[in-house]
């Protein structure tokens, strides 16, 4: 086993119960409650135990204004060592990339460290990215998130929660490890005393830099604003499932066949700009980003591997395919193919595990700009703005980049499937992806979940706690009248009630439905986040008060063992 590992962990306070309060001029507040992020109670849970295992040390950093030290008292209380607060009005605003710069920089101020740990999201506003930028800019490992951990002699063998997938890797010191909610306990320490907190001058920290200097800029927030129909039905449990289903008909919500493809992919463009579009072998991500591509204009690059004929890609929106040969590359050497294939102005990527690591390692490689988990781009210029769902889904925000070219993640669910256009076949060209050693070595992939099963389906039925995972079962005849497919909260896969590629909402996945079914959930916004591009919502919730009916366009007040059986028969009695 080794010994005498330094640990870091990089710790975030966000708004508690995911409440996020707005100034007038549309900023969010700082001043009210704080909490640590729940995924970053588990890295320095995580830190903690690795720490006291190998005779070693845990330091906590976090980076904020003076309140944010409340992160490291409390860390500090649970177990760890040290604490550094980096904080400088000159962060005021940090975005990603800049927040990446100035923690990367605090570490190797603080360093060398063999580990660094970050929670795998953040509730408040959520990209999922921040492990794999800091690695990129420490040319370390990265691997995540992390659902089991064990010292070897070495290294360490991690079992790493991947969208659908289960992938066992095996790495070696150092590295960067992103940490799954079911790793091991949260830190809650019940009551802590005031601790003194390292501050770090940001001008001690090299490498590091001040927000006005970051590749991006950050617009005011949006407050997002329901406009469902909010009709909540009321009296006997019978009548207000067949007034539901009478209300669903007219809204076409019970129509089968599909509702997301209203328009056709462009045609090909004049000239303008080019658009890389990378697809992820683990996944079937090419057509929503082509589409995009499409739109956003210019010559469309699709970047794949063998399998999607030219012909169908040249439908979805590509005019060049460039296909690797062999098997996936990892996401450090795709970063590295992605800079040798010259200029592109938009560089296109899915919000997935493989593809964030990829878009945080070729922004660090290149100073790229960064732009994660957008739901939606559009370019003026040599401009990129994209859309971000942010604050615990209650918000939107608009972030730009001026470098060329820029990064984007893009969330999965958010865009319409268009119909194919009618194109010739697309022009292939090989593409070289290089081998790189920052690849963690993988020693087994199982697939846990259908991953398309979400966006293929026209209707999604979403449980929260209020159904107990034994009971799951009954939903069954509503599924099947539905042909629906059962999805859920981010406390049922936490708990492993379901697999976490069926999790909806904002660290989660976001679906386009005809018809979105919320049942047994509170209606929290970090949930309903990932179902605004649902045709139409019902909800059945037995408090008339719950959260849920102002996000929803029909509303059953009832139980749902009253409301579901219910629901079926006046669903079987319409077909």
């Amino acid at each position: 086993m080794i010994r005498g590992l330094r640990i870091a962990v990089l710790a975030k306070q966000v708004p508690a119960g995911g409440i996020v309060a707005m100034t007038d001029d549309g900023r969010v507040r700082r001043d009210g409650p704080a909490e640590i992020n729940p995924f970053c109670r588990r890295a320095i849970a995580q830190g903690v135990i690795l720490a006291r295992e190998t005779g070693g040390s845990c330091t906590v950093l976090t980076m904020g204004p003076p309140a944010a030290g409340e992160v490291l008292a409390e860390a500090i209380a649970w177990g760890a060592d040290h604490g550094v607060l980096v904080s400088d009005p000159a962060l005021a605003g940090a975005d990603l990339q800049v927040t990446a710069a100035a923690l990367t920089a605090a570490l190797r101020a603080e360093g060398p460290f063999d580990v660094v740990l970050v929670g795998h999201s953040s509730v408040d506003a959520e990209t999922g990215q921040l492990g794999q930028l800091v690695a990129g800019l420490l040319g370390w490992p990265f691997t995540g998130a992390a659902r089991t951990l064990r010292m070897t002699g070495d290294g360490f063998e991690a079992g790493c929660e991947q969208d659908h997938q289960l992938v066992e890797v095996r790495v070696r010191p150092p590295v960067v490890i992103a940490v799954a909610e079911r790793l091991c306990d949260p830190a809650k320490a019940p009551g802590y005393p005031p601790t003194a907190v390292t501050t770090r001058d940001l001008s001690a920290l090299p490498g590091a830099l001040p927000a006005a200097a970051s590749p991006t800029s950050v617009g005011p927030v949006r407050l997002v604003t329901p406009t469902r129909w909010r009709k909540v039905l009321r009296g006997p449990v019978e009548e207000q499932a067949a007034a539901a289903v009478a209300l669903l008909g007219d809204a076409g919500a019970l129509r089968a066949g599909p509702s997301a493809a209203t328009r056709v992919v462009s045609s090909r463009g004049a000239a303008g700009p080019i658009v890389h579009v990378l697809s992820d072998p683990y996944h079937d991500s090419l057509a929503e980003l082509l589409g995009l591509g499409a739109r956003i204009g210019g010559e469309v690059h699709a970047l794949c591997g063998p399998g999607p004929s030219a012909t169908l890609l040249a439908g979805q929106g590509a005019d060049i395919v460039r296909r690797w040969a062999g098997s996936a590359p990892g996401p450090a050497a795709t970063a590295a193919g992605l800079a040798t294939l010259g200029s592109a102005a938009v560089v296109l990527v899915p919000a997935t595990a493989w593809g964030r690591e990829v878009a945080g390692r070729y922004a660090a490689a290149t100073g790229a700009g960064l732009i994660a988990d957008a739901i939606d781009v559009g370019q003026v210029g040599s401009t990129v703005r994209a859309q971000v769902c942010g604050f615990s889904g209650q918000g939107l925000l608009e972030i730009v980049s001026r470098t060329t070219p820029t990064v984007v993640t893009v969330r999965s669910g958010v865009l319409p499937l268009l119909s194919p256009r009618a194109h010739r076949s697309a022009v292939e060209r090989p593409w070289r992806v290089p081998e790189s050693p920052l690849d963690v070595a993988e020693t087994a992939r199982r697939t846990l979940d259908d991953w398309a099963a979400l966006s293929r389906a026209e209707v999604v039925v979403g449980v929260g706690r209020g159904v107990a995972a034994a009971d799951h079962a009954a939903l069954g005849p509503l599924l099947k009248v539905l042909d629906a497919q059962l999805a859920g909260t981010r406390k049922l896969t936490d708990a492993g009630v379901l697999p976490r590629s069926r999790q909806i909402g904002a660290t989660g996945r976001s679906v386009r439905p005809r018809l979105y079914v919320a049942i047994g959930l509170s209606g929290r916004p970090h949930h309903l986040a990932g179902v605004t591009g649902s045709g139409t919502i019902l909800a059945i919730n037995p408090d008339p008060d719950a959260p849920v009916f102002d996000a929803a366009d029909v509303g059953i007040v009832a139980t749902w063992q009253e409301a579901v059986p219910a629901l079926v028969r006046a669903l079987s009695a319409a077909s």
